[in-house]
């Protein structure tokens, strides 16, 4: 009979000795692949998270760059709540950008108005607003029609 061979202070037989390796070995196998996974879905999961937090941040920062954009190329004539009750607004007689007539166009529509103006009373901003900009003023026409 062989010798037997010691693993922990356990005395086993060649045989069991393999199967001992053989499990030992399959066992660390899996859990490099399980650690492995974690790795790769610690990532995965990680970065899903840091683009939502970046699609909700940008989302609101969208909102106020609007509202802030607003007062300053637009609130001029069409007043600060998008009546056009201002001075301007009145003297060029602006439309009220909350009624229904302006809330009842598409997005295109708005989109292209802000973007090529309207006749000699609106001036068009294509080229002085990036597509962005102008999609979040056409955003912030609706909700002033909601804070009317």
């Amino acid at each position: 009979m062989a010798a037997p061979l010691h693993f922990r202070s356990t005395t086993y037989s060649k045989r069991d000795a393999k199967h001992y390796r053989l499990v030992q070995e399959t066992f660390f196998d899996e859990v490099r692949e399980v650690s492995d996974m974690n790795r790769l879905m610690a990532r995965v999961g990680g970065s899903a998270l840091l683009f939502m937090l970046v699609l909700v941040s940008s989302g609101a920062l969208q909102a106020q760059d609007a509202g802030a954009l607003y007062k300053t190329k637009c609130s001029a004539c069409h007043a600060a709540d998008g009546s056009g009750s201002g001075a301007m607004g009145k003297q060029l007689g602006v439309t009220d950008l909350r009624s229904d007539d302006v809330q009842k166009q598409t997005d295109a529509q708005l989109t292209d108005s802000v973007t090529n103006g309207k006749g000699k009373k609106m001036p068009a901003y294509k080229g002085k607003l990036t597509d962005d900009q102008i999609k979040g003023l056409v955003g912030y026409i609706r909700e002033l029609a909601k804070k009317k």
